[in-house]
């Protein structure tokens, strides 16, 4: 599983021995039309993860704007629709991370395979 690189921001893939990925989000995200980018790299990269379990880590995210969270929640989607567990990783501590932490809170309701956590 390859990473990917726009800009300032950085995602991480590592799939463990245990079963788990870690997609682990870094930098910033601040892109006009970050699902251009964002979206294609996410419907292929579900598809590797039939059978694995996830954990998207966005606490070493310095910011990321409205559109990159759109984006987000079509990955969450995604993966609900593959039936892969999901956890999502925030630092409400942080502000604009603590705005998303509850967004996503309220998604993750509507999604049987995503918790939110932070």
């Amino acid at each position: 599983m390859t990473g990917f690189e726009s800009g300032d921001l950085r995602i991480a893939v590592t799939a463990g021995d245990d079963g788990v990925t870690s997609v682990v989000w870094s930098g910033t995200s601040d892109a006009r039309d970050p699902a251009a980018l964002l979206n294609p790299f996410f419907s292929e990269l579900v598809e590797t993860l039939e059978g694995r379990t996830v954990t998207v880590d966005l606490r070493s995210l310095e910011y990321m704007n409205s559109a990159t969270v759109s984006a987000l929640i079509v990955f969450a989607r995604l993966l609900d629709g593959k039936k892969v567990p999901t956890k999502l990783l925030l630092d409400p501590s942080v502000g604009w991370q603590r705005v998303n932490f509850v967004a996503m809170k309220s998604i993750a309701r509507t999604l049987t395979h995503l918790t939110v956590e932070g």
